[in-house]
């Protein structure tokens, strides 16, 4: 089935809404952009980026190194965007489905992922230092991350770990579309 996504009468895309999901109401897929969709769906996809920065920032501020935290009008600003959008989402027929919520990603912005909430520049250099000394000369950490590394080829039948999941094909969707769509349908 085709849904559409709409924000105030304006058509912003199309989506299938067919990317599995592991909760029975949540619901996610890749959205097809209308023109209206390129030039406004960029203001529901800041949040995250603004959000990393602020975190940043407060971290920098807690340690004694930054000034006021302009980043937080930055993070309200881009949260005021996104809503103002006013997302929706309807069915082929046209009638509006009732989510607690949709959010929207720009695929091509790793704001979104939690693979770098923290950053190496963050951390203490003399604590990494020592981390990494730790696991130098430590047999038994480095016993357990052998250990790791080859239950982790054995499950990839000794191929090594490319980023896709071994137990189907990637999703050629994350090379040309650009916008990921996630929804929380009502009960």
């Amino acid at each position: 089935m085709q849904y559409t996504v709409w924000s105030w009468g304006r058509r912003l895309g199309y989506t299938e809404l067919d990317l599995p999901h592991v909760q029975d109401r949540v619901r996610m897929g890749f959205i097809d952009l209308t023109e209206d969709g390129i030039r406004l769906l960029p203001d529901a996809t800041g949040v995250p980026a603004a959000a990393r920065a602020l975190a940043k920032a407060a971290r920098r501020a807690a340690g004694g190194r930054g000034d006021a935290l302009t980043e937080f009008a930055d993070f309200r600003a881009a949260c005021d965007r996104r809503e103002a959008l006013n997302i929706e989402l309807r069915d082929e027929m046209g009638a509006l489905l009732p989510c607690e919520w949709i959010q929207v990603n720009d695929i091509d912005e790793e704001a979104w992922t939690d693979d770098d909430v923290i950053d190496d520049e963050d951390l203490d250099p003399e604590w990494l230092e020592a981390i990494e000394q730790q696991i130098d000369t430590d047999p038994e950490i480095q016993a357990s991350i052998e250990h790791d590394a080859e239950l982790l080829d054995a499950d990839l039948d000794g191929e090594g770990w490319n980023g896709a999941s071994p137990w189907e094909a990637g999703d050629e969707r994350f090379d040309c579309c650009r916008y990921h769509i996630m929804v929380y349908l009502r009960q």
